[in-house]
């Protein structure tokens, strides 16, 4: 069953939402999922066109791994959380 989370940017009354990928990162996916609900302030990254980040502090007891080494996606904070395709709502 495909598993999707909503992110949020609170101020802006916008939101959109990501279908995490079981698939190729079984691992990362279920860390993010056990971590739900996360959230902080977010921050444009001026210099790389459309991208929006928040930082957050480990929120997975262990560190899942390198699952899919090909792509990644700093979607959550600083580390690594797999890739991660946008679902436009």
């Amino acid at each position: 069953m495909a598993r999707y989370i909503q992110l949020t940017l609170v101020k802006r009354k916008v939101s959109c939402t990501a279908l995490l990928l079981d698939d190729l990162a079984p691992r990362t996916c279920e860390a993010v999922w056990q971590s739900l609900p996360l959230g902080d302030d977010a921050f444009h990254a001026k210099y790389a066109s459309n991208e929006v980040y928040t930082l957050i502090p480990p929120f997975a007891a262990e560190e899942p791994g390198l699952e899919n080494p090909t792509q990644f996606v700093y979607l959550l904070g600083l580390q690594p959380l797999g890739p991660c395709r946008p679902i436009l709502p």
